[in-house]
Formats: structure tokens, C-alpha cells, sequence
């Protein structure tokens, strides 16, 4: 074998390297990619469960939330209470988009948190004004709150994404 017969076996050799080492990168990326989603919605989760146990160890805000789903009145003190109850939902939803905006959560899981919106606004009727409230002073407009947007007669397109009439 004289020397360019070599160079061609060492050519081949590593052709045949390069590609396995390319199988192997996307491999990763993939596995990457996919750990970076589950440790978003586990991330995510945490949250929902870390406001479920502030909630579950304070009688006086459960009390509240209680007497604001029965449609009660609030006096100014629990008002406050629920306008930040609220107002933890919102910053927490609004997570939820920009997760599902970069890529970050699946479309399943998205469309799961999109419900919760529309499930919470239903269980708290005073809850949608809070959500309004907090709502106007965002100029973004997600996806994941379409449910009130239909409601309040907005749209998306605007920085205050009014619909016209």
C-alpha cells in the first residue's frame, strides 16, 4: 500500500468519524431539548403548587377566596387580598407564555394552563375584574388569556389590542 492508498483509507476513516459525530450532537441536542421542557413544566408546576400551599396554610386568604367564589362581598381588606391573589396568577400565567413563546413548555401543557385561566375566572366571578385591572397595565397581550380577551371584546393585534366595534 504506498501512501495515497493511505490517504484515502485516513479520508474515509475520518468521513465516517465526522458523520458519527453528528449522529451523536443531534442525539444530544434532542435529549438536551427535552430535558429543558420537562425541567420547565416541572419548574412551572412547582409554582402552581408553591401558591396551593401558601393558600392551604392560610385560613384567613382561603376564607377570602371562599367568599369571593360564593360571590360575597369584600370589605377593602379582602379585596387587597384577592387583588393580589390575582395579581400572583397573572405573573404566573404570564411565565407560562413566555415559556410556551421560546419554545420552552409543549402545546399540550400550554393549552392546559390556558384552561386553568378560563377555569379560575369561572370559579372566582370577581376574579375578572382583578385579572382586567392587572391586565391593562401589560402591554403584552398572550395568547393564554384569549378566553377574556372574547370576553372583554379585545383582540390581540394592539398594544391594548381593543377590538372595534
Amino acid at each position: 500500500m504506498d501512501v495515497m492508498e493511505l490517504g484515502a483509507i485516513g479520508e474515509l476513516v475520518g468521513g465516517v468519524a465526522v458523520i458519527a459525530t453528528l449522529i451523536y450532537l443531534a442525539i444530544q441536542v434532542r435529549h438536551t431539548a427535552e430535558s429543558n421542557l420537562a425541567s420547565t413544566q416541572f419548574g412551572i408546576q412547582t409554582e402552581f403548587n408553591r401558591l396551593h400551599e401558601m393558600l392551604l396554610s392560610n385560613p384567613e386568604i382561603l376564607a377570602v377566596l371562599d367568599k369571593a367564589e360564593s360571590g360575597g362581598e369584600l370589605d377593602a381588606v379582602e379585596q387587597r387580598q384577592f387583588y393580589h391573589f390575582a395579581f400572583r396568577l397573572v405573573n404566573q400565567w404570564i411565565s407560562v407564555q413566555v415559556a410556551y413563546d421560546h419554545g420552552s413548555i409543549d402545546r399540550p401543557f400550554f393549552l392546559h394552563m390556558k384552561e386553568d385561566v378560563k377555569t379560575c375566572c369561572e370559579r372566582w366571578p370577581g376574579l375578572e375584574s382583578e385579572l382586567r385591572t392587572i391586565h391593562d397595565g401589560y402591554s403584552i397581550r398572550p395568547e393564554l388569556f384569549d378566553w377574556l380577551y372574547a370576553r372583554w371584546g379585545w383582540d390581540r393585534s394592539g398594544a391594548m389590542g381593543r377590538a372595534q366595534a
